[in-house]
């Protein structure tokens, strides 16, 4: 049955016959298809899809993944604000600090078994960007006003003693 699918597959794609050529351009126009675009019923809809992402995404982040970060941390300053899912935390030993007006993006945070508690610091008015990690072992601090750009690695340990 593959095979036969295959050959015929095969014979269109070559374009090998009137038909084939036929079935080619009908398949390419179809997967080329775009909707014209009618800007007075397109744009509305733009805007209604805007609006429901939107408050979507605030219910999510002011009734489930602020609150829920905010009860893992063993303390959080006010207007916490955690705008895209919560972060991944990894290590139920890890202590966490927040101050106030810090803005966590979707990151990573871990804790490494070499010391009991390892602590995790973020002082007042910081921001840590989008896909940041921070890699706890003892203790990182992040200082007030800091303003962690997407993608850093942050780390207090390379994770392997020496011993």
């Amino acid at each position: 049955m593959n095979n036969i699918v295959s050959r015929i597959a095969l014979k269109i794609k070559r374009k090998e016959t009137p038909f084939a050529a036929f079935l080619h351009r009908l398949a390419k126009a179809v997967l080329t298809f775009s909707m014209p675009t009618v800007k007075f019923v397109h744009l509305p809809l733009y805007y209604v899809d805007r609006s429901v992402r939107e408050g979507i995404n605030w219910v999510l982040r002011t009734f489930w993944w602020t609150p829920l970060f905010r009860a893992r941390c063993e303390s959080a300053g006010k207007n916490l604000n955690i705008p895209n899912e919560i972060p991944y935390i990894m290590g139920s030993h890890l202590r966490i600090i927040v101050g106030d007006n810090v803005t966590i993006m979707r990151t990573t945070i871990g804790a490494s078994k070499i010391f009991d508690a390892p602590l995790l610091k973020i002082g007042n008015n910081s921001t840590i960007g989008y896909g940041t990690t921070i890699s706890v072992a003892k203790e990182v601090t992040i200082g007030d006003h800091c303003l962690i750009g997407p993608g850093c690695l942050i780390m207090d340990s390379d994770d392997h003693p020496i011993e």
